[in-house]
């Protein structure tokens, strides 16, 4: 008996903190493929493909160059909260929201 409550005790420490972890990883949703994948290249995304960059990487970010990478959608932008320097060159970007 006492191994069985050892056990449970166990699981619902893990399962806790399991949840704490993922609740409190947030997630900047960057649609366009191609800027998320600049921003992989740039050591700014964890996992490449799956339309977000954890938001702790990117708000810190002072500047950023993603010229020429057929980026058609900025989307995302918007979490740079620290962004001074934005270049994007020679994409399909017609238009931005930097409010």
């Amino acid at each position: 008996m006492k191994i069985f409550l050892n056990q449970t005790k166990l699981f619902f420490v893990a399962t806790f903190l399991f949840i704490s972890t993922m609740v409190s990883a947030q997630y900047t949703a960057v649609p366009d493929s191609n800027f998320e994948s600049a921003l992989f290249n740039l050591g700014l995304d964890d996992i490449s493909g799956d339309g977000q960059v954890p938001t702790a990487q990117i708000e810190g970010v002072t500047n950023l160059n993603v010229n020429d990478k057929n980026i058609a959608d900025l989307t995302g932008i918007e979490d740079f909260l620290a962004l001074v320097d934005l270049s994007f060159r020679d994409n399909a970007v017609t238009s931005i929201d930097l409010s």
